[in-house]
């Protein structure tokens, strides 16, 4: 935990010192730190009809998706560190008494670095997504933790496209 905190403060103490090269003193870097700066929802949620065989009908009822993200600390609008989670919900039938039969849940937590420069964010993090079946024995639970680098538009997320386009326009 030591590494990760000492991590945290080199990388937000080298990309402060890149961006104002003379202007590093704690007064003027605490003064540009702020806590949960954004954060963005989403759900979803699908039905399905019209299946081709029972075995899909039993299997495929509904399926719910949820999305949170936020920034937990910001550096002058430019440097976050952010906290992403996402959980999916699949549902079934079991019978007509039993019609919401949970088949399968994923959850994924995804902490994660942002750096901005002009029009593109920059993001490396630590996914880790598990999938698990409900009552059912026939695969082992799957799990990972994988690190990623992404570089994305800022058009990317869709609250930033409505303030900087849609909104101006």
């Amino acid at each position: 935990m030591k590494t990760i905190k000492l991590t945290c403060v080199i990388i937000t103490t080298v990309c402060a010192s890149l961006s104002y090269p003379n202007e590093i003193n704690t007064d003027s870097f605490w003064g540009r730190v702020d806590f949960l700066t954004e954060y963005y929802f989403e759900q979803d949620l699908q039905t399905f009809s019209n299946h081709k065989n029972n075995g899909f009908r039993d299997k495929y009822l509904m399926s719910a998706q949820t999305m949170f993200q936020t920034m937990l600390i910001s550096y002058d609008d430019f440097l976050h560190f952010g906290l992403l989670y996402i959980s999916g919900l699949g549902m079934g039938r079991q019978n007509e008494a039993i019609l919401f039969d949970p088949q399968e849940v994923g959850y994924s937590i995804i902490p994660f670095f942002e750096y901005r420069r002009n029009k593109i964010f920059f993001q490396t993090g630590l996914d880790h997504s598990c999938f698990h079946e409900v009552d059912r024995l026939t695969r082992p639970t799957a799990y990972w933790n994988k690190a990623y680098i992404r570089a994305s538009s800022a058009n990317y997320r869709y609250q930033q496209m409505k303030i900087h386009y849609i909104d101006e326009g």
